[in-house]
């Protein structure tokens, strides 16, 4: 074990440091940014459209624009699942980004940390 800390590698000093802009460079950037810049721009498109859909068949059946009140409820109970499923598609899109990059910086650092 090397307690002297100038007897520390530049590899450990590079790792820690490049783990530290890595972390810097995650956190400067909005949230925005990542989902625009990301892969699930359609998902989250999609997730919206879907979520204003259910919206406006809730708020139709809501009306009474509908005249069978088993059909208005059967469109109305619909419409709120899809709203439901909607949400968890924008949920998944915006809060899935970068974790398993994290993970793996975390778990480097905890080895570096268990060697000093």
């Amino acid at each position: 074990m090397i307690n002297d800390p100038k007897e520390k590698s530049s590899v450990v000093q590079g790792i820690l440091q490049s783990d530290k802009a890595v972390i810097y460079n995650h956190k400067r950037e909005s949230w925005l940014k990542q989902v625009v810049k990301s892969e699930s721009l359609l998902q989250l498109s999609s997730a919206s459209i879907q979520i204003l859909l259910g919206l406006s068949v809730v708020a139709i059946s809501i009306l009474g624009l509908i005249q069978p009140l088993w059909l208005s409820t059967l469109m109305s109970m619909f419409g709120s699942v899809a709203v439901m499923a909607g949400s968890y598609n924008m949920y998944d899109a915006v809060a899935g980004k970068n974790t398993f990059d994290l993970l793996i910086n975390h778990a480097i650092r905890r080895v570096i940390r268990s060697q000093n």
